[in-house]
């Protein structure tokens, strides 16, 4: 078929699945998709993909909109165990944040090594970036010149 025709049932497609087409767009597309095989592949897959979403109950928003309004607010939140649980951990790493840092005018670490905190290695590897410090200019050069740079 040609490509304006496929373009438009392409778009066409998933609202067709959902059976959301006038009659005249419907029988544009089951037309074209009886003839064009591209176009039958795809609209293979949107059925495939169509047919594994749930269709939501329509009360579902209410429903849900009255359990939390029934809810009270002190429990939904505060006795929570997934906060208490979270709290407990930002707690202990902010506490060994805290103890880690040297005495000193504050700056400590992060005003020397501003990476330091980040890749606790000079290992550039295993920070994700190879180290070329023992490289020599004129072997960087020809490194840089067999990257294409």
């Amino acid at each position: 078929m040609n490509a304006n025709g496929c373009d438009r049932v392409k778009e066409l497609l998933a609202p067709w699945v959902r059976e959301e087409l006038s009659a005249a767009d419907r029988r544009f597309v089951e037309e074209h998709v009886a003839g064009c095989e591209e176009c039958r592949a795809e609209a293979s897959l949107v059925r495939a993909l169509h047919a594994g979403v749930p269709i939501m109950p329509d009360d579902l928003t209410a429903r849900v909109t009255a359990s939390i309004a029934t809810t009270p607010l002190r429990r939904r939140v505060w006795m929570s165990p997934q906060l208490a649980a979270a709290a407990i951990v930002v707690l202990a790493l902010g506490t060994a944040v805290v103890w880690r840092q040297p005495p000193g005018d504050g700056n400590g670490v992060l005003a020397e090594e501003p990476l330091a905190l980040t890749w606790p290695t000079d290992d550039g590897f295993i920070a994700g970036v190879a180290m070329l410090d023992d490289l020599s200019d004129e072997a960087l050069a020809e490194l840089l010149e067999e990257l294409g740079g």
